[in-house]
């Protein structure tokens, strides 16, 4: 860690924010990092000087400056650079700082991350020689021809920088389950239909890890010093003894190649006939105006059932309903309508101004939501959404068998609170900060669906994470229009 998804995150997060601006000073405050880097060439050639670029190779991470220099940092296992990290915060091996007042924080906790400054006629900084990089350099024929050459384990092969550059652990045990191959296989083993199976998996492994941020396990976070969340994704890392996803057979944990984390899947009983098909409860949250609705109308279209909280929580006060008599009792008449039904608009003014009125109107309403969503649970046959906007606050995280969480940008949030429901940006983030850190509940999360783009982009996310579960043949799903 990181590997080529957490640093081509970063990557894209420095080059928005430091490509075209001027280097105008750097501290090194780390005594082992001093030693290895030339102050003074540091000074006569990076100072003053304009990053024109930002590019990636393997887990490398490389800085193109205006006279043809280049600026290298390698992270290894526990390497940050951190934007504009808040005074204390972090404890850098160096600071660089820029001529818009931005700085930059290279912070590594086991010191074992390296940078180098090469002039243009250097070479490689690595004693050891990188091949091809698995995302950008690597095409299928050269990968089949690669794999096919050699005796070597295929784990410890995909994970040796030599031949491919930006796997590791994380990602080559992914991979290798996607392609259903046993780690401890040997390379000329792997028939071409595997290798181009194989090929395949690595590409959406790693394209799907950069799109959830990268995977943070421990160290990782990104140039804003926020948690990825591919790990959310994980099939199998760090799952030895848990259920296969597949088969729900236990997966071995094994020595592989001298990986201490590598698994053996249970590969015969992954091919077994399909098991029959039982019953699925997802609990779909996230934070406000993150787009759920979208995606509740996907999973009905595939043929799930959806129970929405939110409409429960709507039934339970109404007229006559006994939520609806203490909270008037609780709030006051004044949150009536001319037809003596509380007026949710009114309502929700009042408790999202106020914390402690929140808490005391979520004490009337959850007792009855709640025995309603275990009274769907337990009608269950096949498939069920519960769409629960505070899962996780309720602590209802028992009620279903995977969780998924809609992730927007706050931005995203405030702009469709405003457009669609009338509110002001001071009210739209009251409403945003009841809730729990959207960052915490990806954490939390088993699945963690972006929607920052366009609903065609979460159309596809959708379908991808849905062939996901069908590989075991549990569930039966409708195909899902191209509308």
């Amino acid at each position: 860690m990181p590997e080529l998804p957490e640093v081509e995150t970063i990557r894209r997060d420095l080059e928005r924010t430091l490509v075209g601006r001027l280097l105008v000073d750097f501290e090194i405050y780390d005594t082992r990092l001093m030693n290895k880097i030339d102050q003074h060439r540091w000074r006569e050639n990076a100072l003053s000087q304009r990053w024109k670029s930002l590019e990636r190779r393997g887990k490398y991470l490389i800085v193109g400056l205006a006279h043809n220099w280049r600026i290298v940092f390698h992270l290894r296992m526990t390497g940050q650079l951190v934007l504009n990290p808040a005074s204390g915060s972090v404890r850098p091996r160096m600071l660089l700082s820029f001529d818009d007042a931005s700085t930059l924080a290279f912070v590594d906790q086991r010191r074992f991350g390296e940078v180098w400054l090469l002039s243009p006629e250097q070479s490689w900084p690595s004693k050891v020689p990188l091949g091809p990089d698995a995302l950008d350099e690597l095409n299928e024929k050269a990968f089949i021809e690669l794999v096919k050459k050699r005796t070597t384990r295929i784990q410890p092969l995909l994970m040796d920088q030599r031949l491919i550059s930006g796997i590791g652990n994380i990602y080559a045990q992914e991979a290798l389950f996607k392609a259903l191959i046993r780690p401890s296989r040997p390379g000329w083993k792997v028939t071409r239909n595997e290798a181009i199976r194989l090929f395949g998996a690595l590409q959406e492994t790693l394209q799907s890890a950069i799109e959830h941020r990268g995977s943070t396990s421990r160290n990782y976070r990104d140039a804003y010093g926020q948690t990825g969340f591919a790990q959310t994704l994980h099939a199998v890392y760090r799952k030895g003894g848990r259920p296969c996803p597949r088969c729900e057979t236990p997966l071995t944990a094994t020595r592989v190649g001298g990986e201490r984390n590598s698994l053996l899947f249970p590969l015969p009983a992954m091919r077994r006939k399909p098991l029959k098909q039982k019953p699925l409860v997802v609990g779909l949250t996230g934070g406000i105006a993150t787009g759920k609705s979208e995606v509740l109308k996907l999973f009905k279209e595939i043929g799930f059932m959806v129970v929405s909280s939110d409409e429960l929580a709507h039934q339970c006060i109404r007229r006559g309903q006994p939520a609806y008599r203490k909270i008037i009792r609780e709030f006051g008449p004044g949150l009536l309508d001319r037809h003596r039904e509380i007026d949710r608009q009114a309502l929700g003014k009042v408790v999202f101004a106020s914390p402690p009125s929140r808490r005391r109107l979520e004490k009337i309403i959850h007792p009855y939501v709640i025995k309603s969503l275990q009274t769907h649970r337990s009608r269950n046959k096949g498939l069920l959404v519960l769409d629960i906007p505070l899962l996780f606050e309720a602590r209802l995280q028992n009620l279903v068998d995977r969780i998924v969480v809609v992730y927007a940008g706050t931005n995203q949030q405030v702009e469709r609170l405003i457009r669609h429901r009338k509110l002001t940006r001071n009210e739209a983030l009251q409403r945003i900060h009841a809730q729990w850190p959207l960052s915490k509940k990806c954490l939390e999360a088993d699945y963690v669906l972006g929607n920052t783009a366009t609903r065609a982009e979460l159309k596809l996310k959708t379908r991808q994470l849905l062939k996901g579960w069908n590989r075991a043949k549990t569930i039966t799903l409708r195909p899902i229009s191209s509308r």
